[in-house]
């Protein structure tokens, strides 16, 4: 379980498509388990007031919806491969583990995602999200989309492109705190020993567990 507490202060910087920058700063404590965010593009900001415990949002007043979701910037902290995610108007899932370069660092991740669609005056957009999650931390990486529009895939090559990515932070983040960890089994008959491989961000060693007979 992630015991991450941003500090007053504290702001993620993400950029969009490349293009403008998206800021969010946990401006002002409430009481110690709630603090008001801002989130602000091109001098356009919304706040709401979050809980620190379950990360959900519960006072909006710009948006009344989003009461009740999460935040797009990070996720619960108690998370789990397979848990439900209600990320702002969509329904996503923890899809698994996986490591990401952030700025010279490798670090443990979770990967949230789902298809989606969005519903617009003259068209459904379908879309597929990726998103990466630092596991120490729970706070948005990169987030990659692909939508398809009448059949035709919104990009060129079909490939994934990055939506939001984290370009400036004030938040630390440790690569040890979350390692990615695995155990394989295997057993050898013929030698009369089972063995393990166990690796930690994908250090992989072999372990002799137990001889048999």
């Amino acid at each position: 379980i992630s015991k991450f507490r941003p500090r007053k202060g504290d702001f993620l910087v993400y950029g969009i498509a490349g293009q403008i920058n998206l800021t969010v700063t946990f401006a002002e404590f409430v009481t110690q388990e709630q603090v008001n965010v801002t989130q602000s593009v091109v001098g356009v900001g919304v706040w709401y007031l979050v809980d620190l415990n379950s990360r959900l949002i519960i006072e909006s007043p710009q948006d009344t919806r989003a009461v009740g979701t999460t935040g797009f910037f990070w996720v619960p902290s108690n998370i789990k491969v397979g848990s439900p995610i209600p990320l702002g108007e969509f329904d996503l899932n923890v899809l698994g583990e996986e490591q990401l370069n952030f700025k010279g660092r490798r670090l443990g991740v979770w990967r949230i995602g789902g298809d989606v669609s969005l519903r617009l005056p003259n068209e459904v957009v379908n879309s597929t999200i990726n998103a990466f999650y630092d596991k120490g931390t729970g706070i948005l990486l990169r987030l990659q989309e692909s939508s398809m529009r009448d059949g035709v895939v919104g990009d060129q090559d079909g490939e994934q492109q990055a939506l939001l990515e984290l370009v400036e932070t004030s938040v630390n983040f440790d690569p040890s705190s979350f390692p990615i960890t695995d155990t394989r089994g295997f057993i050898f008959p013929e030698k009369s020993l089972s063995a393990r491989y166990r690796h930690q961000n994908y250090e992989w060693k072999i372990e002799v567990s137990e001889i048999i007979g």
